[in-house]
């Protein structure tokens, strides 16, 4: 009911990555992590599940529908794949 919160790319697990989804999240009940995945608060666990897997199945129609026209799905880059090595020490 109160949309969509979008966060750009950060590195998971920082301090940067929870205050952009508490910043989305006084806003939105559902926050979609670029290339990570989603999180959706409400009453129960039944309500943020429904959140999630409606947002879910609009994204499967989404890319269905982008990928039909040509258009290929972007992926992580060469410099966001380098900034997890020291992140998580590998």
């Amino acid at each position: 009911p109160k949309g969509i919160g979008i966060v750009p790319y950060e590195i998971p697990g920082t301090v940067e990555l929870a205050k952009a989804t508490i910043k989305q999240l006084a806003e939105h009940d559902v926050v979609f992590w670029e290339k990570h995945g989603i999180l959706a608060v409400g009453e129960d666990l039944i309500e943020c599940f429904d959140a999630i897997d409606t947002l879910s199945k609009s994204a499967q129609i989404f890319f269905s529908a982008r990928m039909a026209s040509g258009e290929e799905p972007v992926g992580m880059t060469q410099q966001q794949l380098d900034d997890l090595v020291p992140a998580f020490g590998l």
